[in-house]
């Protein structure tokens, strides 16, 4: 796959939201005053965002692997 400047910007963009995402439901976890049903929810959606950066990070990394020149 011939991947583009365009692209490289779109994984980034993804994987940068995702990520902030990841802290976002890492701090909601620490507050004190959940409930442990609000716990279990941030816990599953946690799941979900970790799953999905490591999803991201292996696509990148391949496509980053299989790059002859640098385009960004």
């Amino acid at each position: 796959m011939i991947a583009t400047k365009v692209t490289y910007q779109v994984y980034f963009d993804e994987l940068e939201a995702e990520c902030l995402e990841t802290l976002r439901l890492l701090n909601a976890i620490k507050k004190d005053h959940l409930t442990a049903d609000q716990k279990e929810d941030f816990l599953g959606e946690l799941s979900v965002s970790i799953s999905s950066l490591r999803i991201k990070t292996e696509l990148l990394e391949k496509d980053l692997e299989n790059l002859d020149e640098v385009i960004l």
